[in-house]
Protein backbone atom coordinates (compact mmCIF):
# COMPACT_ATOMS: atom_id res chain seq x y z
CA UNK A 1 0.00 0.00 0.00
CA UNK A 2 1.04 3.54 -0.47
CA UNK A 3 1.20 5.61 2.01
CA UNK A 4 -1.53 8.51 2.02
CA UNK A 5 -0.36 11.87 2.97
CA UNK A 6 -4.19 13.87 2.27
CA UNK A 7 -7.38 13.33 3.02
CA UNK A 8 -9.36 11.41 0.69
CA UNK A 9 -11.57 14.50 0.12
CA UNK A 10 -8.71 16.43 -0.68
CA UNK A 11 -7.60 14.15 -2.90
CA UNK A 12 -10.60 13.25 -4.74
CA UNK A 13 -11.01 17.31 -5.44
CA UNK A 14 -7.64 17.68 -7.16
CA UNK A 15 -8.56 14.29 -9.27
CA UNK A 16 -11.69 15.73 -10.62
CA UNK A 17 -10.04 19.23 -10.91
CA UNK A 18 -7.63 17.49 -13.18
CA UNK A 19 -10.07 15.81 -15.05
CA UNK A 20 -11.70 18.50 -15.96
CA UNK A 21 -8.49 20.11 -17.19
CA UNK A 22 -8.99 21.76 -20.03
CA UNK A 23 -6.04 20.36 -23.39
CA UNK A 24 -5.39 21.10 -26.48
CA UNK A 25 -4.93 17.80 -29.02
CA UNK A 26 -3.96 17.86 -32.28
CA UNK A 27 -4.90 14.93 -34.34
CA UNK A 28 -3.55 12.81 -37.13
CA UNK A 29 -4.48 15.24 -39.60
CA UNK A 30 -2.67 18.00 -37.94
CA UNK A 31 -6.57 19.85 -36.52
CA UNK A 32 -6.72 20.58 -33.18
CA UNK A 33 -9.10 20.94 -30.36
CA UNK A 34 -10.02 21.67 -27.10
CA UNK A 35 -11.43 18.95 -24.67
CA UNK A 36 -11.21 17.83 -21.02
CA UNK A 37 -7.93 15.49 -20.24
CA UNK A 38 -10.29 12.54 -18.94
CA UNK A 39 -14.03 12.22 -20.74
CA UNK A 40 -14.96 12.21 -16.87
CA UNK A 41 -14.19 11.54 -13.33
CA UNK A 42 -15.74 8.52 -11.47
CA UNK A 43 -17.91 9.32 -8.79
CA UNK A 44 -16.61 9.59 -5.48
CA UNK A 45 -18.05 6.45 -3.84
CA UNK A 46 -15.91 4.67 -6.81
CA UNK A 47 -12.72 6.72 -6.05
CA UNK A 48 -13.03 6.38 -2.94
CA UNK A 49 -13.27 2.62 -3.12
CA UNK A 50 -9.86 2.29 -5.21
CA UNK A 51 -8.17 4.71 -3.03
CA UNK A 52 -9.02 2.58 0.02
CA UNK A 53 -7.31 -0.48 -1.69
CA UNK A 54 -4.21 1.28 -2.78
CA UNK A 55 -3.54 3.42 0.14
CA UNK A 56 -3.21 2.74 3.86
CA UNK A 57 -5.95 3.93 6.20
CA UNK A 58 -4.36 4.49 9.45
CA UNK A 59 -4.35 7.58 10.05
CA UNK A 60 -3.02 6.77 13.50
CA UNK A 61 0.09 5.68 12.24
CA UNK A 62 0.39 9.02 10.29
CA UNK A 63 0.25 10.63 13.84
CA UNK A 64 2.57 8.76 15.64
CA UNK A 65 5.13 8.99 13.13
CA UNK A 66 4.54 12.95 12.44
CA UNK A 67 5.39 12.33 16.39
CA UNK A 68 8.46 11.08 16.76
CA UNK A 69 9.70 13.32 14.23
CA UNK A 70 8.73 16.39 15.88
CA UNK A 71 10.37 14.82 18.83
CA UNK A 72 13.49 13.26 17.52
CA UNK A 73 14.13 16.04 14.94
CA UNK A 74 12.25 18.82 14.46
CA UNK A 75 12.11 19.72 18.29
CA UNK A 76 16.02 19.39 18.48
CA UNK A 77 16.76 21.68 15.62
CA UNK A 78 14.54 24.39 16.41
CA UNK A 79 16.39 24.56 19.99
CA UNK A 80 19.72 24.12 17.57
CA UNK A 81 18.62 26.99 15.50
CA UNK A 82 17.80 29.33 18.85
CA UNK A 83 21.60 28.73 19.85
CA UNK A 84 22.59 29.66 16.47
CA UNK A 85 20.69 33.13 17.12
CA UNK A 86 21.66 33.57 20.36
CA UNK A 87 25.53 32.82 20.52
CA UNK A 88 26.60 32.93 16.89
CA UNK A 89 29.77 35.57 16.62
CA UNK A 90 27.82 38.06 13.76
CA UNK A 91 25.08 37.40 11.21
CA UNK A 92 27.31 35.64 8.35
CA UNK A 93 28.86 32.80 10.43
CA UNK A 94 24.80 32.26 11.77
CA UNK A 95 23.21 31.90 7.91
CA UNK A 96 26.24 29.88 7.15
CA UNK A 97 25.72 27.34 9.82
CA UNK A 98 21.91 27.69 10.03
CA UNK A 99 22.40 26.62 6.14
CA UNK A 100 23.93 23.80 7.11
CA UNK A 101 21.70 22.81 10.17
CA UNK A 102 18.76 22.60 7.34
CA UNK A 103 20.87 20.73 5.58
CA UNK A 104 21.87 18.09 8.24
CA UNK A 105 17.66 18.04 9.19
CA UNK A 106 16.99 17.21 5.55
CA UNK A 107 19.38 14.37 5.21
CA UNK A 108 17.95 13.10 9.16
CA UNK A 109 14.48 13.04 8.06
CA UNK A 110 14.04 12.10 3.94
CA UNK A 111 17.71 10.57 3.22
CA UNK A 112 19.69 8.82 6.64
CA UNK A 113 17.07 5.60 5.97
CA UNK A 114 18.95 4.94 2.44
CA UNK A 115 22.25 5.79 4.30
CA UNK A 116 21.65 2.78 6.87
CA UNK A 117 21.72 0.15 4.73
CA UNK A 118 24.46 0.83 2.12
CA UNK A 119 27.54 -1.54 3.18
CA UNK A 120 31.25 -1.67 1.89
CA UNK A 121 31.68 1.66 0.10
CA UNK A 122 33.71 3.71 2.91
CA UNK A 123 31.08 6.44 3.13
CA UNK A 124 31.41 7.45 7.20
CA UNK A 125 27.30 7.34 7.06
CA UNK A 126 26.41 3.61 5.81
CA UNK A 127 26.07 0.85 7.65
CA UNK A 128 26.02 2.79 11.12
Amino acid sequence: NFIRRKSRKHIYEEYVRKCTEIVERTDANGETSREPLIPGPVGYQTFYNVLNVITSSEEKLFTAVDYVTGLLINDQFELLQRMLEDFSPDKITEKKLSKQLELSKNMLKHQYHEHVVKKGDNVCTHDI
